[in-house]
């Protein structure tokens, strides 16, 4: 993975991923306002399949790379608005990256890596071998009451 900007981004959500469980379309779904610092305990709010919502702690080497990857972009959780990105794109004013392209960087790096990158499963994401974007990550559920409060 290179020591990108967008490495950076992308070794922060595949962490996530990897360490959460949680799904491609909820990590990159993640705000601001979703992330809580308590007394050194980082917990994370989401909107899972069905519109099921939920906090649950953000494992230490995840929250690091998210911490990492804002660093390098001169930003912190603290100074972020709410509805900010923690993914955002570089290339559509800072909304969050798009599922197609995060599967084409991933694509990239496991072909770097000499592993297959097409057809197969990574991360329960299967790396279909086309050429666009299939479509944009949008933020579909609503604010919950527990996110509410944090923000």
């Amino acid at each position: 993975m290179p020591d990108s900007l967008v490495g950076l981004r992308d070794r922060a959500i595949i962490l996530t991923l990897v360490l959460t469980g949680r799904r491609r379309s909820e990590v990159l779904a993640i705000q601001a306002g979703d992330v809580r610092i308590d007394a050194g305990r980082v917990t994370y709010a989401y909107c899972g399949k069905g519109g099921k919502t939920g906090q649950r702690v953000m494992p230490t080497p995840a929250i690091e790379a998210i911490q990492a990857w804002l660093a390098a972009t001169a930003r912190a959780l603290a100074s972020m608005a709410p509805d900010e990105s923690l993914a955002p794109s570089t290339r559509n004013g800072g909304a969050g990256i798009s599922s197609g392209r995060f599967c084409m960087n991933l694509r990239a790096y496991l072909a770097a890596a000499g592993l297959p990158g097409s057809g197969v499963l990574v991360f329960g994401i299967p790396l279909p071998s086309y050429r666009g974007t299939p479509g944009n990550q949008s933020r579909k559920c609503p604010a919950s009451s527990t996110t509410a409060a944090w923000r």
